[in-house]
């Protein structure tokens, strides 16, 4: 239903659900920690650029197989994945045995070494939350408008929204410092 209701916003384009938790990932040989991302890949693609920042592999093999996932570049150089490769999901509940339908790589180096995506009934399943404990992403016309239109959606749902500009808001803070910083240097030069 809140899933429903936030894409009856104007400004929205599309709705993500998310469910967040954590594993190891166990190539039989190398494990690593990981935090996985249970999506659905249909809705999840028209609100992000994960579709595009998929180096090797492809979103249809993961789309098409609720048992793949798909694995930041720098845990499949650790552990050293290619598409196609096997491998298991360990948890505190259960151990699935899931295959890489691709690597991607988004620039940001925390995500990259740490964030795996698979199927969000199958995270359901192996997380054992059949429902509820999930984040929305929304995609948004206007992203500009995000902290109105966040400051909206919590006084309509009584939930938190939190805003790109909010959750971010670090990263603005140093690229304007850096901004600054090169305003600064070119004129003394």
């Amino acid at each position: 239903e809140l899933r429903k209701a936030t894409s009856g916003f104007s400004d929205v384009t599309g709705v993500s659900e998310i469910l967040e938790g954590a594993g190891i990932l166990d190539t039989g040989s190398r494990s690593h920690s990981v935090r996985l991302h249970g999506i659905r890949a249909r809705d999840h693609v028209a609100i992000s650029d994960l579709e595009d920042q998929i180096i090797r592999g492809s979103m249809k093999d993961f789309r098409d197989d609720r048992l793949s996932i798909l694995v930041g570049n720098r845990i499949a150089e650790r552990l050293r994945l290619e598409p196609g490769d096997r491998v298991i999901l360990a948890g505190s509940h259960e151990s699935l045995h899931l295959r890489v339908a691709g690597i991607f790589e988004t620039g940001v180096s925390q995500i990259d070494k740490n964030r795996i995506y698979l199927d969000l009934s199958t995270a359901r399943s192996f997380l054992r939350k059949p429902h509820g404990g999930s984040v929305f992403q929304v995609g948004l016309r206007h992203p500009e408008a995000a902290p109105a239109v966040a400051a909206q959606m919590q006084e309509t749902f009584v939930h938190r929204v939190v805003s790109w500009q909010e959750r971010e808001k670090v990263w603005l803070d140093v690229f304007k410092a850096l901004r600054i910083s090169s305003a600064i240097t070119v004129s003394t030069i």
